[in-house]
């Protein structure tokens, strides 16, 4: 949705992941609870011998092994968690989203081969330490397997990230943008905003007019789409509408599926829609879709064929057509294997195909971050029984 700001936001991160601080510590309290009477068991015979002439010497080796194995954890587990969220830190700033516009078969791909390198070197350079920890001047061979130890797996993503940022400053595709500008108040805005104004205008035009949102398309198609009939709902059509084959959803071609499902609100939670393409039985093409706080799951139907988009909604569903501010597109009409994890760089794919903006709505991020989505057993079950009709 555009907002009344202007405003740009930075590339689609996910945050990183908060250690809760309340309960690690009272974990970490109540496990040195139990330590700390355990590492003194093996000293309770010499103080029982030696009591009231117990030795200061015992006495501090007591305090050492009770107290220095949890300071010790408390340390070096505080010094990772930082560590750790600086590494991340530096990842999203100079990778993450060059990693998110790769091809998922490519992401994968790469993955795999990091795996299948980096685990046997670790465990590989992991033994040379232990082995020479025993040698004389063992340190010296210790810290050169270190290093050689740390060169692949932390070596591949630095390198990783260095060609990206090479690579970047050759491409001319600009950066995701969560939250696109808005000119609400553009009659206010001084001549430092007129770019942005222009931005909101193209968007405003192309989202609005049907005959816009066709415009674009290749012949056949687009004569295809014109020739279609201008209809709510198609003359004959039987069964529910929009969750039949023979009853789909009327629109203008796939930018029109893509702003009528971006469109849809659930009935009673006024919840708005995450979606993707599951594929196409004919010249119907077939829709997942899922409520951003992950309740509701669905199927709906589309015949693309149309000069313009029903002003109906399917039962259970309401439209957002009234509302003043814009609605950019929740999802792709692209197949997802892992919907909706994969959406925020899919939806920016599909902004820029059919906008020529990477643009990605905050709540398409804010659901992917604070969800967790699972599908629901009888969704699943429909799934499938379409599966033999899908043509991707």
């Amino acid at each position: 949705m555009l907002r009344r700001e202007v405003t740009t936001m930075q590339p689609d991160h996910h945050r990183p992941v908060m250690l809760n601080w309340g309960p690690a510590l009272r974990v970490f309290l109540r496990l040195s609870a139990i330590w700390v009477p355990i590492s003194a068991i093996p000293y309770l015979n010499d103080f029982a011998r030696d009591f009231p002439n117990i030795r200061g010497d015992d006495l501090r080796a007591v305090a050492v092994g009770a107290l220095g194995p949890p300071m010790a954890i408390l340390v070096a587990g505080i010094g990772l968690y930082l560590s750790s969220l600086s590494l991340w830190r530096i990842w999203q700033t100079f990778g993450a989203e060059h990693w998110l516009r790769l091809p998922d078969n490519v992401r994968r791909g790469l993955a795999r081969l990091y795996l299948a390198t980096a685990i046997p070197w670790t465990v590989y350079f992991g033994y040379r330490m232990a082995v020479d920890s025993s040698r004389h001047y063992g340190d010296r061979y210790i810290r050169d397997d270190l290093l050689w130890l740390l060169s692949i797996p932390a070596g591949a993503i630095a390198l990783f990230m260095v060609f990206c940022w090479i690579f970047d400053g050759f491409n001319r595709r600009g950066p995701i943008v969560s939250e696109p500008p808005t000119a609400r108040n553009a009659s206010q805005a001084d001549s430092s905003e007129d770019g942005k104004k222009a931005i909101f205008e193209k968007l405003h035009f192309l989202l609005t007019n049907e005959k816009a949102q066709v415009a674009h398309l290749p012949e056949p198609m687009r004569s295809q789409i014109l020739g279609g009939a201008a209809c709510d709902k198609i003359p004959g059509a039987k069964g529910e509408f929009g969750r039949d084959l023979d009853n789909p959803i009327p629109v203008n071609g796939p930018l029109g599926e893509l702003i009528y499902l971006s469109n849809l609100l659930n009935e009673t939670s006024r919840q708005p829609i995450l979606f993707h393409r599951l594929g196409s039985a004919g010249r119907i093409d077939i829709f997942e879709t899922v409520t951003t706080d992950g309740e509701r799951w669905d199927i709906l139907f589309f015949d693309l064929y149309h000069p313009t988009k029903s002003r109906l909604t399917p039962s259970g569903y309401l439209s957002a057509n009234s509302d003043p501010n814009i609605r950019l597109p929740c999802g792709t009409n692209e197949y997802l294997p892992r919907f909706p994890s994969e959406l925020p760089s899919s939806v920016a794919n599909a902004c820029e195909r059919f906008i020529g903006l990477r643009l990605c709505p905050p709540e398409v991020r804010r659901a992917i971050e604070s969800v967790s989505f699972s599908r629901p057993p009888a969704h699943q079950v429909r799934i499938s029984s379409l599966a033999g009709k899908l043509a991707r």
